[in-house]
């Protein structure tokens, strides 16, 4: 008998596996009696069985799971007892049998029972069993690269440590550590920046190089390209065992407000979250990298289309015009490579991208003559990413690890690794990290006088300046801003008339995926490298629409629940359904552009705080209804390019409903001219209090049919214009 058909016997098969993990591992369990460790071993492999492959049970799956109830998985420990102990239950009270003991086909036929009966359960060791089986080897999981050879995926590639611009080491940044005993209040400075990310540290950088005094001020960590782990289970992109790049899950809650009016409490790590990166860089150390200007008419959404009821759509108070010198500034600042010649619907540019696209993939093969065949207009996509030795550091690998990541070879670009180190060169700027501050302090004047701040040993601080720049992202911006409360800012600094904290929005990311009988996958990342704007203004009926293109390399982990609608979620057929769609599925999306409402907001929590004592955000709303009519549009037109392509099949990316946010979100102290519609000026000053400005997503008054980065760096150059011209008016100077 060949090794697939003894296993595939059942009970014999089941137990011997059983046996095999419980022996390797007796002496180790962390946390797993023997027979519960047998009656979870005997799970995994119905949930991923073995045939030519190990399953997961022998691929480690038990090991990978009671390890990490030790660690991110501590709050499952009480379900794990229940449900084990469950499926013994149920088992002999069925079958007469404990569940190890049972047949293939009554083992297969009690987790059926369990998908319907104990579903939370279930869902549980499906999860984690399929993190474990598909996820990175260093958990403990997935031994010896298992799942990864079965789907013919490359080891880690390790191209590039040896050239000349990246020997395998960076030198650790130089920061502000506060280690040393000092007073209270420190010595006054010209500005506090509150937010080292796409924002706060240009804004440093401006400041600074023009001579001013500066604090940066940042909760996180300041990382480096030493510190890129490619682990597919932690990283910003797939959470399950945590944010690799923070903020971490203890001590820094939020509050989610769902569709049905009950509340919860939500984590870093899990999606109704909205997480941003919170690290020196911000989300731009480990993002995607796309780096795109908005259009035109994403300035001018109300002029170009009117008013939308239950919509707070509006235009903004600048326009394109107003920050394409600060949008090439950008460009080449940071650095982008590209060609967006072939686009005709973007908005005029002076200069081209600094750096020439990557070489095309697979992927980009496939679908370049397929756009081409229906009249559009594909170009390649801007990236913050070295295509070509710039600016002292080398060019991309290429490795599948890069949305989520940071970059191993320092060559995706972000302020971490551009603006921020200029800044600190001036001699003027000083970062402090691990910092979180509480406070914007005011004055019996109600004018702003500094902040207060918890360092990185909890101490209280107070660091005076003349004004203050928040650049915290949308959610802790607001929040922020709410819980500076004084006694001429009852609700918070500039809720004069309720509106911080509104028309939160984000991207609802919509599209489609396609099945193809030959292989698209080469390996070459980012993986992302064609787009289309043909949809995203123009569309008969919709008010915008989106940028499409091909997404980054997914990960075997991301595929797990991405497979072909009916595909079953578990068993021997998703097995095979990964093993012959992997490498043959492209997916095409974008992030539509979003339609505002008013209640769609952060506010405070009354009952749940932080490990500082701050009240936490409360995130409420749902997306308009117009928001997935647009998303449902994009999807039959990257349907129509899958298929134009050569897909077998296609099936739609749909949009769903709640709150929005996310790594793209925006709105929540929108820019405006009358103060009782916005909450900052055209110069991002706050309208109650002119020394205080928000400079970050929180200020864009729509968010674009695009990756919104870009513009938030535009943004900063051209607010910290504006703040130097009022600084050196003497305006700011207290």
């Amino acid at each position: 008998m060949d090794r697939r058909r003894f296993l595939q016997t059942g009970a014999a098969a089941a137990a011997a596996i059983s046996a095999a993990s419980c022996s390797r591992s007796r002496t180790k369990w962390r946390f797993f009696t023997d027979q519960e460790g047998r009656t979870l071993a005997a799970l995994c492999y119905r949930v991923v069985p073995a045939d030519d492959y190990p399953g997961a049970a022998e691929a480690g799956a038990v090991e990978y799971i009671d390890r990490q109830l030790m660690r991110h998985y501590r709050r499952h420990r009480a379900a794990y007892r229940r449900g084990l102990a469950g499926t013994e239950r149920l088992s002999l009270s069925r079958f007469g049998h404990a569940f190890v003991e049972l047949p293939a086909s009554q083992q297969t036929e009690m987790v059926h029972v369990l998908e319907r009966e104990q579903r939370a359960f279930f869902e549980l060791v499906l999860n984690h069993a399929m993190q474990s089986f598909y996820g990175s080897p260093r958990h403990g999981g997935n031994r010896d690269a298992v799942s990864w050879r079965m789907l013919g995926v490359p080891d880690p590639p390790v191209r590039g440590r040896a050239n000349n611009f990246f020997a395998g080491t960076v030198p650790a940044p130089s920061v502000f550590t506060d280690s040393t005993p000092r007073a209270e209040v420190l010595k006054k400075v010209n500005a506090v920046v509150v937010g080292a990310g796409a924002g706060g540290g240009i804004v440093a950088k401006e400041l600074s190089e023009a001579g001013l005094s500066v604090v940066l001020l940042e909760r996180g960590k300041w990382y480096t390209a030493n510190d890129c782990r490619k682990d597919d289970l932690r990283n910003q992109r797939v959470t399950v065992l945590g944010n690799a790049f923070g903020p971490e899950d203890e001590g820094n809650p939020r509050v989610v407000v769902g569709l049905d009016g009950r509340e919860f409490v939500a984590l870093p790590s899990e999606g109704a979250y909205s997480n941003n990166a919170a690290c020196v860089g911000g989300g731009t150390l480990s993002w995607g990298a796309q780096a795109w200007r908005y259009m035109a008419q994403d300035f001018r959404m109300r002029s170009t289309y009117g008013a939308l009821a239950g919509s707070t759509l509006e235009d903004w108070p600048i326009g394109y015009d107003d920050l394409e010198p600060f949008y090439e500034k950008a460009e080449w600042e940071i650095g982008v490579s590209g060609d967006d010649s072939g686009n005709p619907f973007k908005a005029p540019r002076r200069r081209p991208l600094p750096m020439p696209p990557l070489p095309p993939n697979r992927e980009y093969e496939v679908l370049l003559p397929a756009a081409k065949r229906l009249g559009l207009h594909p170009f390649d996509i801007p990236m913050a990413r070295n295509s070509q030795p710039y600016n002292g550091r080398g060019p991309c690998m290429r490795c599948r690890w890069c949305v989520g990541f940071a970059c191993e070879v320092d060559a995706k670009n972000g302020t971490h690794n551009t603006v921020i180190p200029r800044a600190l060169a001036t001699g003027n700027c000083e970062l402090r990290t691990g910092c979180m501050t509480k406070e914007i302090l005011t004055d019996d004047r109600g004018r702003a006088v500094g902040v207060a701040y918890f360092d990185q040993n909890d101490r209280l601080r107070t660091q005076p300046a003349d004004f203050v720049v928040v650049s915290c992202a949308a959610i802790e911006s607001a929040r922020l801003l709410l819980n500076s409360k004084s006694r001429l800012h009852p609700q918070g600094i500039g809720n004069r008339y309720d509106m911080v904290g509104r028309n939160l929005q984000g991207h609802t990311y919509t599209g489609s995926a396609g099945a193809f009988d030959f292989d698209v996958y080469d390996d070459l990342g980012p993986g992302a490298g064609l787009a289309i704007s043909d949809f995203n203004h123009g569309n008969p009926g919709l008010k915008g629409g989106a940028m499409l293109a091909n997404e980054f390399i997914r990960l075997p982990i991301h595929v797990t629940n991405g497979l072909p609608p009916g595909t079953p979620r578990w068993g021997a057929a998703h097995k095979q359904a990964m093993r012959e769609h992997y490498k043959r599925t492209i997916i095409v999306m974008g992030p539509t552009q979003e339609m505002p409402m008013a209640e769609s907001r952060v506010q405070l929590d009354a009952k749940v705080r932080d490990r500082w004592g701050r009240p936490v955000a409360r995130l409420s709303g749902d997306r308009h209804p117009h928001t997935l009519e647009i998303g449902r549009a994009m999807c039959e037109k990257a349907a129509l390019w899958l298929k134009e392509a050569g897909a077998v099949r296609t099936w739609p990316l749909l949009p769903g409903r709640g709150v929005s946010g996310g790594q793209h979100q925006a709105g929540t102290c929108r820019m405006g001219d009358d103060p009782k519609a916005s909450v900052v000026n055209r110069h991002c000053q706050v309208h109650d209090l002119d020394n205080v400005f928000v400079v970050d997503g929180s200020v864009h008054v729509t968010n674009g049919g695009f990756n919104p980065a870009l513009t938030i760096m535009a943004v900063s150059y051209y607010a910290s214009a504006g703040i130097l011209r009022t600084w050196r008016g003497t305006g700011l100077r207290s």
